[in-house]
């Protein structure tokens, strides 16, 4: 194959992702744009000399929120209408406030607990309304993810989210050109993207002592400023259990608790208008959900009532039918054998002997007609 050297005088980037900064607060910057070099030739084909008429870019994220001596508590996948409680009951007590990122479909079932998270001093933050992994979806349904969720909290809250974690990329967003183009949408959608480098990783339902040994050690090593824990998805027990023993470990070493808003250096949430015509069909929406998912359990806890009454019917039916049950009387009617006369000198005897021997219900064989 000879080689063509004009082949290589475009250059590609489209594969290749570039993070600028450190933090792990994350915003969009640009694509990828194609670069263009020429090359110069001699009489043999062979490149003496190039000349870049356009560099290349890679696609490009900002990384940013560094804060020396800071971290910030997030909790993902909630609300839960046990372990977010009583880790509401644990930040009061410790007067931490913390982000909490909930998903639209733990928010519609446990509305009073997303308005406690508020009514608190905590912010929210935006994880989508079904816990997807956004890298896996179109972008239209990337937007409908994050909208949906967005105005439920609008209808629950009164407040518009700002911050947003996408599921499955809390310390690795931005690392690949997929994750960089979620952050694209996110950004076009006005979110900043909260990661998080101190990530324990307590949904491996680790223990207590292992969740705050694998926090303090990044942390000690300066690798971040975030802490991510789940406040629902599965038994979060040690997570909570965990908790107290976190904060006192971090505060001996000067920590100052933060909100993920300080590190993205803006306001978590915006205050909405009912005005707002999208806003009212959402809560039209949200209503239909709950008076939904009320009519389903009506129907679904009747069925069983139904269905569970029934089965005792035909149980004591059945119950009552064997006790009734009687031996039934053996049928036992008489029974008369005729013995042939014809030519009896020869049949008779033998005729009598084989009707003898016959054991019919009722044959008396000391009695013969």
């Amino acid at each position: 194959m000879t080689f063509n050297p004009r082949a290589v005088e475009d250059i590609r980037s489209e594969y290749i992702m570039a993070r600028i900064g450190k933090g792990e607060v994350y915003h969009f910057l640009s694509r990828a744009i194609p670069g263009h070099r020429s090359l110069e030739l001699n009489e043999r084909g062979q490149i003496e000399a190039e000349r870049y008429d356009a560099f290349a870019k890679p696609w490009q994220i900002a990384a940013t929120g560094e804060m020396p001596n800071s971290v910030a508590l997030t909790f993902d996948d909630g609300p839960d209408p046990k372990y977010t409680q009583e880790i509401l009951n644990i930040l009061k007590r410790e007067n931490v406030k913390a982000t909490f990122f909930v998903t639209g479909l733990q928010s519609v079932k446990h509305p009073s607990t997303v308005r406690r998270i508020v009514n608190e001093g905590h912010e929210l933050g935006n994880h989508t309304f079904t816990h997807p992994n956004l890298l896996k979806l179109p972008d239209f349904l990337v937007r409908l993810e994050v909208n949906a969720s967005q105005r439920l909290i609008q209808v629950l809250t009164g407040k518009s989210l700002r911050l947003i974690r996408p599921p499955y990329s809390a310390d690795d967003m931005g690392n690949s050109v997929d994750e960089a183009h979620v952050v694209e949408l996110l950004s076009e959608l006005g979110y900043d993207s909260i990661g998080a480098d101190l990530n324990p990783e307590d949904w491996r339902s680790i223990s207590a002592q292992q969740i705050v040994e694998r926090v303090v050690s990044k942390f000690d090593k300066g690798e971040g400023s975030v802490v991510e824990l789940h406040d629902a998805g599965g038994d979060r027990s040690q997570t909570v259990a965990a908790l107290p023993a976190l904060i006192e470990a971090l505060r001996s070493r000067g920590v100052h608790f933060i909100l993920s808003s300080q590190l993205a250096g803006g306001t978590p949430t915006g205050t909405v208008t009912m005005a707002d015509p999208w806003l009212r069909i959402a809560e039209i929406g949200v209503r239909g959900m709950s008076v939904e998912d009320k009519v389903f359990s009506v129907i679904f806890w009747t069925c069983v009532a139904l269905s569970s009454l029934r089965f005792l019917l035909l149980f004591i039916s059945a119950l009552c039918g064997h006790l009734s049950r009687r031996q039934a009387p053996v049928y036992e009617p008489p029974v008369s054998v005729l013995i042939p006369a014809y030519n009896e000198g020869k049949v008779i005897v033998h005729t009598i002997e084989r009707a003898s021997s016959f054991k019919l219900p009722g044959f008396d064989r000391g009695h013969r007609h």
